[in-house]
């Protein structure tokens, strides 16, 4: 969705910032299962900060944030999820030899009995920056 976003943190280097990173977006998750079973799908987005998952969070290791979890209308054929989830994380930088800092943020999901896709129809995104 958002490939390596440039985001500068003005504190000196040595210091820290905290970033707030909103992303609110219409996103769809398709099965096309004829007559589902079993849990449903799982749709996430993935949060990355110089290329790692935010430390603050709340994601998972790899910077996943579930947005969508086991949530479909059963005995359906063709299975349309179409919801607006807003989502906030929160991610702390330290500035090592620059004030530069990227953020990239990709959507995603997964079914392990059906295989699933996402769309995303539209995405803001909006980072704070805070100093101590």
């Amino acid at each position: 969705m958002f490939a390596n976003i440039p985001v500068i943190c003005p504190a000196v280097i040595g210091q820290t910032c905290t970033f707030h990173i909103s992303v609110i977006a219409k996103t769809s998750i398709q099965m096309d299962c004829g007559g589902c079973t079993g849990a449903g799908p799982v749709g996430y987005y993935q949060f990355l900060v110089d290329d790692a998952a935010p430390t603050i969070g709340p994601t998972d290791e790899e910077g996943n944030y579930l947005f969508e979890k086991n949530v479909f209308t059963a005995d359906i054929p063709g299975v349309n999820s179409r919801q607006g989830y807003p989502t906030p994380v929160l991610a702390a930088v330290t500035n090592s030899t620059t004030q530069n800092h990227s953020i990239a943020v990709n959507f995603g999901c997964t079914d392990t009995l059906y295989g699933c896709e996402t769309t995303t129809h539209w995405t803001t995104m909006r980072v704070d920056v805070f100093e101590p």
